[in-house]
């Protein structure tokens, strides 16, 4: 049921975040229309003080012969005595009027200003002014309520203990999981407000004459009086109606605006008194027409129940509760609704991205096999050149490629490539007949073949520096390292090569570097012992000077000596690197106590088995994750972790990123506890 809900409000946001996006960004714009107005258009607005001013008759008579082509809806009267009085007409043309003088200072559509144009965009006048209404109070109330509901039940903790955490920003998170969170705890905090002033426009837009709020309430509405000189004619005596009104009204109006056009002999009056709580907070005073005398006086506490749920709705779409404080909340509230129309669309269409294709089926560099030559026992040296005048990545030294052989195998490769080797790759392999096909399949290669090579990788990069580098090498450990001693060699930089194995005619490219080495830097050592090979390299790496580097490539057994050695020795760790060819742990990588995996990004929680790797229980559940040589060789399959306590068993993790424990190699690596991963 929650992923169906989450699953439907993604889509409806999709849908109608647009509409939402739409009525937020131009209902925060009305909104600051109070504040700004003054600066925007100061010259409308404040004229300066006077102490007899213009009468609103003479105001209303010119305004009316100035744009005689539509009748006055009304007249607006401000309290602040500089502010400029506003005749409106039917056709929603308004002038504004000195008070001080009568005359005009200007006269536009009321939609035409700064803030009426968005007025008239978040109302949807362009349709008409009912038909706006109602499909803008559509839209309005079906998005709010349908978000907010959907919204609150997907994030809704079903633990106790998850309450804290589902109400804080979590900074530690980032890609999908990060704008979740931001999303999330965003919608928490606006979704109450949000509601409220959706609610409260929808009334306006749908019920402006508050019939519903009458049958809710129980109220009826306010009737007109009759007037006492119904029956006569002429222009309506506004200034006599508002000086009567104001000696019955309790406080001095904030506004005050007169209905114009007369309905039976009336004029009627609204105020928003200074004492009324409600911003929005009305009070009637009806006039007669001719005379101006007051009929009927009723104070804001006296009207009909809708008329004041009416008015707290109206103030409270327009932010105005709770003041500046009120203001600003439903400012932040519709800014925070554009957030969540952006990081849920963001949300999704990451979501939306296909993940990385795995391995086998990313665009590798076509590449045609150019020539095959035997160089050893069991070992196949192997010349790669681009098909189809690709261009090739530039190599370091010590790097590695992916090669797509038969039936979809991707193996790691070290390249042996010098640096004039710039448009071929050159590789050796050596057959396992006990492998899992991968050399075998390479040695079926014939010149003229074609073969899929990935971009080079380097995770055993040659440090230059002018001390002298020590490198070791055992058995097909040499692939790399040659590399190292070609470029080495190419910039005169010092160093002195240690090549061990059981005998001459197993090790490749010993001719190589006979020829390319001096009788100084190159030292073959074959037939010696455990024990032997042990002491030789004990000594070599007491002897190498201090600030130099050690590299060191061939069997995990040979590697971990030259290690222990290397330590003893007192060689700092950053300056012993190592490249392994096989992994001893992988042997047990499956082996260990289950634990469970929670998925940040999409909220899924799995547990993997004791008999089981992280990366197959991912695959089991959906989740692709790009994966090679599944030993812990590659870093392929490396996947960002947010937090738990990682047992690492790669060999392509340095120490320094094994202990930040930001990243976990999931075919082989596996946790203590539970984990939570940037998925």
């Amino acid at each position: 049921m929650r992923r169906l809900s989450a699953h439907v409000h993604r889509w409806t946001g999709i849908t109608i975040g647009v509409a939402c996006a739409y009525l937020a960004l131009t209902g925060a714009w009305v909104l600051i229309k109070p504040q700004l107005n003054a600066t925007v258009s100061p010259y409308l607005q404040t004229t300066s003080t006077c102490q007899r001013p213009a009468s609103v008759d003479l105001i209303a008579a010119s305004a009316h012969r100035i744009h005689s082509a539509s009748p006055i809806e009304s007249v607006w009267v401000m309290g602040n005595p500089s502010s400029s009085v506003i005749v409106r007409f039917t056709d929603q043309v308004q002038g504004y009027f000195d008070p001080c003088t009568g005359q005009l200072i200007a006269m536009h559509s009321r939609w035409s200003s700064f803030f009426g144009a968005a007025e008239y965009i978040h109302r949807l006048r362009f349709m008409g002014e009912r038909a706006g209404s109602l499909l803008g109070g559509a839209i309005a109330l079906a998005t709010c309520l349908l978000l907010v509901a959907l919204g609150l039940f997907t994030w809704w903790p079903r633990r106790l203990a998850a309450w804290p955490a589902s109400l804080k920003v979590n900074s530690a998170l980032n890609g999908r999981a990060r704008l979740r969170n931001r999303h999330s705890v965003t919608g928490v905090f606006v979704a109450p407000i949000l509601l409220a002033i959706t609610v409260a426009g929808s009334f306006m837009a749908f019920d402006p004459d508050k019939r519903v709020l009458n049958a809710i309430l129980g109220s009826a509405s306010i009737e007109w009086p009759a007037a006492q000189s119904a029956g006569s004619r002429g222009p309506p005596a506004i200034d006599s109606a508002l000086a009567n009104a104001a000696g019955v009204f309790h406080s001095r109006p904030l506004l005050t605006t007169v209905q114009y056009q007369p309905k039976d002999g009336v004029v009627e009056i609204t105020a928003i008194e200074s004492e009324t709580r409600n911003p929005r907070g009305l009070s009637f005073v009806f006039a007669d027409a001719r005379s101006g005398k007051t009929l009927e006086y009723i104070p804001y506490a006296k009207t009909p129940a809708s008329e004041r749920a009416y008015a707290w709705l109206l103030s409270l779409h327009l932010g105005l509760v709770g003041g500046l404080a009120g203001q600003v909340s439903t400012f932040l509230a519709l800014l925070g609704l554009l957030y969540l129309f952006y990081s849920g669309v963001r949300s999704f269409t990451i979501r939306k991205r296909p993940p990385a294709a795995p391995l086998s089926s990313r665009k590798f560099v076509r590449m045609l096999v150019h020539d095959v030559s035997d160089i050893s026992q069991g070992v196949k040296r192997f010349t790669l050149v681009p098909a189809d005048n690709a261009q090739l990545s530039e190599s370091t030294p010590g790097a590695h490629v992916s090669v797509m052989v038969a039936n979809g195998l991707v193996r790691q490769y070290s390249l042996c490539n010098g640096p004039e080797d710039i448009d071929r790759f050159v590789l050796a392999v050596k057959m396992d007949e006990g492998g899992r096909g991968g050399s075998r399949a390479m040695h079926d290669l014939e010149p003229g073949q074609c073969v899929f090579v990935g971009q080079p990788r380097n995770n055993f990069k040659l440090v230059h520096t002018q001390q002298k580098s020590l490198l070791l090498a055992a058995g097909i450990g040499i692939t790399p390292i040659i590399s190292m001693v070609r470029y080495l060699k190419a910039g005169s930089m010092p160093f002195e090569l240690h090549y061990f194995g059981r005998s001459v005619g197993s090790l490749p490219f010993v001719d190589d570097l006979r020829q390319t080495c001096g009788t100084r830097e190159f030292s073959l050592h074959v037939g010696l012992s455990r024990e032997e090979v042990g002491e030789k390299i004990q000594a070599l790496m007491k002897s190498i000077s201090r600030g130099a580097h050690a590299y060191v490539c061939g069997p995990s057994g040979f590697i971990a000596k030259a290690e222990a050695c290397a330590a003893s020795a007192g060689l700092p760790k950053p300056h012993f690197h190592r490249e392994f060819f096989s992994n001893d742990l992988l042997a047990i990588a499956t082996l260990g106590s289950p634990f469970s995996v929670t998925l940040a990004r999409s909220g899924g929680v799995l547990l993997v088995g004791p008999d089981e790797s992280l990366l197959s229980a991912l695959n089991r559940h959906g989740i692709k994750v790009d994966s090679s040589c599944e030993q812990g060789l590659c870093g392929s399959c490396a996947v960002g972790v947010l937090s738990g306590d990682i047992d690492h068993r790669d060999l392509v993790l340095s120490d320094a990123e094994k202990s930040r424990g930001d990243r976990i190699i999931a075919c082989v690596s596996r946790c203590r506890g539970k984990l939570t991963l940037d998925l």
